[in-house]
């Protein structure tokens, strides 16, 4: 089961998403991944760095998002654990502001049957703060699930904070029962109607009330108007500015590789 899931997240193949090479066992038994290696941070930092971000920059960055997971869909698998740590924003060749879905490390197969997992799972999978209300009640969920994490992590970007707060035990009730604040009662910036109605569609406790594919979501995060849309040359400008370090590494050479990743040995 290991291995065909992982020739399955192998052949996932949108710009969006990490990149698997190859996977196995080492002589110590301990499980492998060889990955794309990128250089840049991951939305928690991001955000914990540099505050809130502009609604403009959240859409961009929502709507990439949207293209990895749709191709994972279409392919039969869901993510389960969206959450600003597992999006990574990079600077690629000349491309700045590109993001990669990372760790399909808790999957499972829209298709069928049997969960197929990476990585070992409690009796709830997933993040506390991003987690989908049927998921916290033991339901499996099905891709509207990703779409209300996504919904969080929209949240966090807006506001630099998670939807509830509290223990772990405390966000995932309130996840299944309270209902949560508009991010614009959070957020210090304006915030346009239309993308906070939607980000409030994505975050209904009934899977039915959200958008119903990620690639609805995709064409109405596309359809929320600006005066001042996220541009390549923002990006750009904002990359050389704040972390020009990066910037400089990404456009002098390949950015791309491989990278070994060690996970606790296979019993």
């Amino acid at each position: 089961m290991l291995g065909e899931l992982s020739r399955a997240i192998a052949r996932l193949s949108s710009p969006n998403t990490v990149r698997l090479y190859d996977f196995g066992t080492s002589e110590s038994g301990s499980l492998y991944f060889v990955m794309e290696l990128l250089r840049g941070l991951d939305l928690f930092d991001l955000v914990k760095r540099f505050g809130p971000l502009p609604p403009e920059r959240v859409v961009s960055i929502l709507r990439q998002a949207c293209r990895s997971l749709a191709e994972a869909h279409a392919a039969g698998l869901l993510h389960r654990d969206v959450k600003p740590h597992n999006l990574f924003l990079c600077r690629l060749g000349l491309e700045c502001d590109v993001v990669k879905m990372l760790d399909f490390g808790i999957v499972k197969s829209v298709r069928g049957e049997k969960d197929a997992q990476l990585t070992e799972e409690g009796m709830l999978s997933g993040t506390p703060a991003y987690m989908p209300p049927e998921r916290a009640l033991g339901d499996p969920g099905d891709a509207r699930s990703d779409i209300y994490s996504l919904g969080c992590v929209a949240w966090w970007m807006l506001t630099g904070r998670t939807v509830f707060t509290g223990d772990p035990v405390a966000m995932v009730l309130d996840h299944v029962e309270t209902a949560p604040k508009r991010p614009s009662q959070v957020s210090k910036q304006p915030l346009p109607e239309p993308l906070e109605r939607l980000i409030m569609d994505c975050l209904e406790k009934a899977p039915q009330k959200r958008p119903a594919t990620i690639l609805d979501l995709w064409q109405r995060l596309g359809e929320v108007p600006f005066e001042s849309p996220w541009t390549p040359e923002r990006a750009e400008s904002w990359w050389g500015l704040e972390l020009p370090d990066l910037a400089e590494a990404a456009s002098g050479e390949d950015a791309s590789g491989d990278l070994l990743l060690d996970l606790d040995p296979v019993d």
